[in-house]
């Protein structure tokens, strides 16, 4: 039996009468303090002569040369160290904040990634009044958050990354930047605090120094310096509820820094830059195939732009619109199909993210139209097939943005997965590469520990052999940078592997065994017999009735079984279940397709659905319709049966129908 022809014209409907019923700079651095050794030698006396009692007078023995010790240099003045450190130490300008830098060898300036990143040029300012208004930024590293300015012609003295990690815990050190400045030319400050502990981040092998060395925003990119007046750190991160800061070890990032004013890709993470040299469009079309993909657009305008933007799709979509920092400048999800939309004012002077996602695993050409040039921005490392025993080093492009990595499980089969950052607040799930239901979707946020107590960890179990997609995340949305997946066997000491709920057992009734479809939202259940097969749904269907499903179900060439869920959140207009029956009903009555009956009955506990009764003689089935309203999505779905084995199954098909049940 052909099933093609009712299928498609019900799948035609079904969008119809979709369209019916809803047309209607973490800015704060941790200063340090260098502890000064003491010297732990002592001058030893030097022996007196000795006289032996003979007639012979020995000669007296010279006096043993008394050691000396090497004087460990005294620790400078506060006044001494400032003066000797700060005019090296430049305030970083850019059209969305502003931070501190360091001048090192070559006339580059040291700073973080998160200072300066996106711009490609920035201002500077050094303490002497020189200010350069165009900076190149001239390599960035989004994994251990630093970046490299210049070069710039100056005679001002570079300075020197020392290591500082022999000093003891509770030395002093001293932080020196540009907190919380507004001034176009201003003065550095200094301030004291003591190295509280150390910690260390071994995804990439670098020491951090915990300090209470008072900070505030724009602190970022300062340096350290110890009571010898020595830079052994570059601030970085602070604690405002703890009131304690990070400052990474200036010798571990020297090699980094080393390299990236070489022009190394230090991070292995590719290009830092945003494509805004690309032209961009008003409007344009894009398809979206999985249901993890999304579309991601640049808007590169400055400050003050009102800016205006449209969507539309047949399908359920959503429209977000941040800032570099993850502000939401724009969010739009307000019908189940057709436009979704919204007008605001871009505040900073630096690029916007567009990006649009869809609630469907059908694949979907997305019209977009724009008051301004939209860039189209896509990621190539993301995606990537990953097996037990691989570490992979990816970013997180933008506030928003998520990375998918597919892998392939055997059923009972346990990994164990770990996500690092210092950039990030990590987050990972693990998820079938399937329609799945709410409860397969598992994840964590802050199991792993890490830097900052952060890092996520989990151990999965997967409950079926097949592909599976780990995602990653910011937690919040807010954040952007590099991150560290590891993808290993289970160890002693591992999280208590995590699994799904397994698939209900199939139920025994008079007609047989019959499974449970759950819907993934959590709206629905329907039984059907266990011995029909599931067909694959979404863009990866290999049956195109099947790309708008939310199930497909088989048995040979006989029986099919089609189910669709549509969202009514903002629809207005009452309709009642007998109207949109009798809708139902006059619609499928074409060429070939003979209405035998229609009802509305109801199914369990004043729980009422549609029913339609259809013969279809152009591949001689007979076909039965069910639609269920809810007050905020609908439920439409269709059974088409060979004629030949009809009275046969009818019992069962009645079964399934009055199986439905709200969850």
């Amino acid at each position: 039996m052909k099933k093609n022809s009712i299928v498609h014209q019900f799948v035609t409907l079904c969008l119809l009468i979709a369209i019916f019923l809803t047309g209607c700079a973490i800015e704060e651095a941790t200063p340090e303090a260098t502890p000064t050794l003491p010297s732990t030698r002592t001058p030893t006396a030097s022996p007196s002569p000795t006289i032996t009692p003979s007639p012979t007078i020995t000669p007296t023995p010279l006096p043993t040369e008394t050691p000396t010790s090497t004087p460990t240099p005294a620790p400078l003045e506060p006044a001494q160290i400032f003066s000797s450190i700060s005019p090296s130490i430049a305030f970083i300008d850019t059209p969305a904040g502003s931070g501190s830098g360091i001048l090192i060898e070559g006339n580059y300036v040291l700073t973080n990634a998160h200072v300066v990143w996106p711009f490609e040029a920035v201002r500077i300012v050094f303490p002497n009044g020189e200010e350069y208004l165009e900076t190149e930024v001239a390599n960035v590293d989004l994994m251990a958050d630093l970046a490299v300015l210049g070069p710039i012609e100056t005679e001002l003295e570079p300075q020197s990354l020392t290591d500082g990690e022999s000093l003891v815990i509770g030395s002093n050190v001293y932080l020196i930047g540009y907190p919380g400045e507004f001034e176009s030319f201003p003065q550095p400050t200094i301030t004291q605090g003591l190295i509280s502990r150390l910690r260390e981040w071994e995804a990439l092998d670098i020491t951090y120094f915990q300090s209470d060395a008072s900070i505030a925003g724009g602190q970022s990119g300062g340096a350290l310096v110890s009571e010898r007046g020595e830079i052994i750190g570059v601030s970085g991160f602070f604690f405002t509820e703890a009131d304690f800061a990070l400052v990474a070890s200036a010798i571990d990032i020297k090699a980094r820094a080393e390299g990236l004013v070489a022009g190394e890709d230090v991070s292995g993470l590719g290009t830092w830059r945003l494509p805004t040299d690309k032209p961009g469009l008003n409007a344009e079309n894009v398809l979206i195939d999985n249901y993890w993909d999304t579309a991601a657009f640049i808007i590169n305008e400055p400050g003050q732009t009102e800016l205006a933007i449209q969507v539309d799709s047949e399908i359920d979509i959503s429209l977000l619109v941040t800032s570099i920092y993850g502000d939401e400048i724009i969010f739009a999800n307000e019908t189940a199909e057709g436009e979704e939309s919204g007008e605001a004012t871009l505040f900073l002077n630096a690029p916007h993210f567009v990006q649009i996602e869809k609630y469907t695993f059908a694949s979907e050409l997305i019209r977009i139209d724009s008051s301004h040039p939209l860039i189209p921005y896509s990621e190539n490392r993301d995606q990537k097939l990953v097996q037990v025993g691989d570490t992979v080093q990816s970013m997180i492009d933008y506030p928003g943005d998520f990375d998918r990595f597919p892998i392939f499980l055997d059923a009972g089969e346990v990994i164990n997965l770990q996500l690092e950052s210092i950039l990030i607040d990590p987050l990972v799930s693990i998820v079938p590469d399937r329609n799945f239901r709410d409860e397969e979707y598992l994840f964590d946020d802050d199991s792993g520990g890490g830097l900052f107590g952060l890092d996520a960890e989990f151990t999965y179990e997967a409950p079926e052999s097949g592909r599976y997609n780990i995602l990653v995340w910011d937690a919040l949305g807010e954040q952007y940078g590099g991150y560290t997946l590891t993808v290993s066997e289970t160890y002693e000491g591992a999280p208590t592997p995590m699994a799904p709920p397994p698939t209900p057992t199939p139920s025994l009734t008079e007609f047989g065994e019959m499974a449970t479809f759950l819907d993934p939202f959590g709206d629905f259940s329907l039984q059907y017999p266990a011995e029909w097969a599931s067909i694959e749904v979404g863009a990866l269907s290999p049956d195109d009735t099947c790309v708008q499903a939310l199930a497909c179900f088989e048995k040979g060439d006989e029986i099919f079984m089609f189910i669709l869920e549509g969202d009514l959140t903002g629809y207005e207009d009452d309709i009642t279940i007998e109207e949109i029956t009798e809708e139902l009903s006059q619609a499928l009555a074409v060429d070939g397709v003979t209405t035998i009956s229609q009802e509305v009955r109801e199914v369990d506990r004043n729980l009422e659905i549609g029913v339609i009764y259809l013969d279809d003689s152009t591949i001689d089935g007979t076909a039965v319709s069910t639609v269920y309203l809810g007050d905020t999505f609908f439920i439409l779905s269709i059974y088409v049966i060979d004629n030949g084995i009809y009275e046969e199954v009818a019992p069962i098909i009645e079964y399934s129908i009055n199986s439905f049940r709200l969850q």
